[in-house]
């Protein structure tokens, strides 16, 4: 950050990313088991996250603005429909704007959300209690009003994983080659942009785009690109 056109911008996105370094340093080194935490006494931490992340994602949707309007009061990005860069879906004829909850953009909210939830069910699987199920409901209802078709499709996936996992004898196979594979196969996306069926979907060409970007980046300021 010292070599940025805006340090004090800079420092403070370090000085978050220290924070969460620090936070996974701390979880790996005492949260499980044997170690003096566990794992199940953080989960109504990440509960009560998605519960209240889910209940401001409603309220946003529901008054078709930003609740608090101040990035000041609990971090949240200020919005309205007079905005004429906001993102807007149509849906049964209407359009909406997604909920941000407090993120950046409507498709990061959902990405939060298909990765945390199905990540409660499997780690709550011995003690789903009244909690679990109210940010597990909201967080449904929130993605669903995201309109992320990646995100939700992401988590249909991940649920019927975790679904099969829990009936089926995976040992020794390689059923736990396939989310690997997918990311492969995402990260090559840049190579399939000749292919007509991603022209047409931009979903698609949209982040081959962004990943092309991203590499260009990567290669032109490494190691921060």
């Amino acid at each position: 950050f010292l070599l940025s056109e805006f340090p004090l911008t800079s420092f403070i996105y370090f000085f978050r990313l220290l924070l969460y370094s620090i936070l996974v340093f701390y979880v790996a080194t005492n949260i499980g088991k044997n170690k003096e935490i566990e794992f199940s006494e953080i989960l109504p931490f990440f509960e009560i996250a998605v519960i209240y992340a889910s209940l401001l994602g409603i309220a946003q949707f529901y008054k078709q603005e930003s609740v608090f309007n101040n990035y000041l009061i609990l971090g949240e990005q200020p919005y309205n429909t007079s905005l004429k860069a906001i993102l807007k879906e149509n849906f049964l004829g209407k359009s909406f704007i997604p909920p941000y909850s407090l993120f950046r953009h409507p498709n990061t909210f959902a990405g939060f959300l298909s990765l945390l939830l199905p990540f409660l069910w499997y780690f709550r699987q011995h003690g789903k209690n009244l909690s679990f199920w109210i940010s597990f409901v909201l967080g449904i209802i929130c993605l669903g009003l995201t309109f992320s078709l990646v995100a939700i499709v992401s988590f249909i996936v991940s649920m019927v994983l975790l679904f099969c996992m829990k009936r089926i004898d995976f040992s020794g196979k390689p059923f736990f080659l396939l989310p690997l594979l997918i990311v492969v196969v995402s990260l090559l996306l840049p190579l399939l942009t000749g292919m007509q069926f991603i022209k047409n979907e931009p979903s698609l060409f949209r982040r081959a785009e962004l990943l092309n970007g991203a590499y260009s980046n990567l290669v032109a300021y490494t190691p921060f690109g």
